[in-house]
């Protein structure tokens, strides 16, 4: 192959390759690396979409059956959406709604050892409780694992009174901030997920939701834990369990929370780390959302692997300078693993596209030199940064 130079002339940067164009503002450079497996065609069949084998594997992609109404799988590294099935159909969350009302308490910024004093209407809130009685005192970090582990709704309410004074108040800074993250589908009447005319959200939703409840590192200590026992300030003991049984029982299995109303039916947010990398299920309206969970989490492993991007080691860029060539060889900035589905046989491509600068006083590159653009066939999987390689 080619080696690709570029070479600075008045300012602006010029192309070098033999037997391709050159472009003056920018690069943009196709080449196939072989990075995993045998090409997908020979012959008269590179002009095809998919092979028969991708078709085949297009064909078959997809879980067992299962009872859901929606979900949906995704990596969470990358965010990337694996699978789903209407992710975006509106349905009764239940005490996934949790997971919202945890985000608003940490991103409140408050301090989880702050003590607050339970309200009566708290105490008194209906369905699944950690067992608060009006006038207890507790840190708000009993009450996050209170309505995370058992899905306490009394803890629920006592967070929402403790970060915005009211239910009412705390309620209306739930659908503010689903407005700010684009939650389409979603619109809250309470903190704590009972059923209620309108209100709703979606499998797609809930996992957007969940995903920046994951960036937080004690979120994901809680939602890990099978059981605690927590003393509060008032000296009562609390024994709590989590309710989601893939903890323990599934390989790898790290949260995330459970929901069930009689208009929600059964409903999880379940997440598993195997050997780096972590899924995201999202399932609702099942009949037993465990099977279904187990189902769509082994078509997850089994039908996707993860690769690790490169660049052929000879992929560089000459600068002139008064002294003569410098050349720099380039790298992606990143080697985060992207999730392929098994049945894609191409080998990986990259488009580059190079307009990066440089300082006309000292003749060095600034910042990243561009980016590339990872491919398999048509498909475009990520854009990473491209930089110079850092011995």
């Amino acid at each position: 192959m080619s080696l690709l130079r570029v070479g600075i002339q008045k300012g602006y940067w010029k192309q070098q390759l033999t037997g391709l164009l050159c472009s003056f503002a920018a690069i943009s450079w196709s080449m196939m690396l072989c990075a995993y497996g045998p090409a997908g065609y020979t012959g008269s069949d590179t002009d095809a979409p998919y092979s028969q084998r991708e078709l085949q594997g297009i064909i078959t992609s997809g879980p067992p059956r299962y009872s859901a109404s929606s979900a949906l799988l995704m990596d969470v590294d990358t965010q990337t959406l694996l699978w789903s099935d209407h992710a975006e159909q509106q349905r009764a969350p239940a005490s996934l709604t949790k997971l919202m009302t945890a985000l608003l308490l940490l991103e409140s910024g408050r301090d989880l050892d702050q003590v607050v004093t339970v309200s009566a209407r708290a105490a008194t809130t209906p369905g699944s409780t950690m067992g608060l009685v009006p006038g207890a005192r507790a840190r708000l970090s009993d009450l996050l694992v209170g309505m995370l582990l058992p899905s306490g709704n009394d803890a629920a309410v006592a967070v929402a009174e403790a970060v915005d004074g009211t239910v009412e108040q705390f309620v209306a800074h739930m659908d503010s901030r689903g407005r700010e993250l684009g939650l389409v589908s979603t619109h809250f009447r309470n903190a704590e997920g009972l059923d209620l005319p309108g209100h709703v959200s979606s499998a797609a939703d809930i996992a957007r939701v969940a995903l920046l409840d994951m960036n937080y590192p004690r979120f994901n200590a809680v939602v890990r834990t099978s059981s605690l026992r927590i003393s509060a300030p008032d000296g009562t003991v609390y024994d709590l369990t989590n309710l989601n049984q893939l903890l323990g029982s599934y390989p790898g299995s790290d949260g995330v929370k459970t929901g069930t109303t009689p208009g929600a039916g059964q409903n999880l947010v379940a997440t598993v780390t195997r050997s780096g990398h972590r899924l995201l299920l999202v399932v609702m309206g099942s009949d037993d959302r465990y099977d279904d969970a187990r189902k769509m989490l082994d078509y997850g492993w089994s039908h996707w692997q993860w690769i690790v991007p490169a660049l052929p080691p000879f992929v560089s860029i000459s600068i002139a300078q008064t002294d003569g060539d410098a050349v720099i060889p380039l790298a992606l900035r990143s080697a985060r693993a992207l999730p392929l589905a098994s049945w894609r046989t191409r080998p990986l491509g990259y488009r580059l596209s190079l307009p990066g600068s440089v300082d006309a006083s000292t003749g060095h590159l600034v910042g990243d030199v561009g980016t590339a653009t990872v491919l398999i066939g048509d498909d475009a999987l990520a854009a990473l940064a491209v930089g110079r390689v850092i011995p």
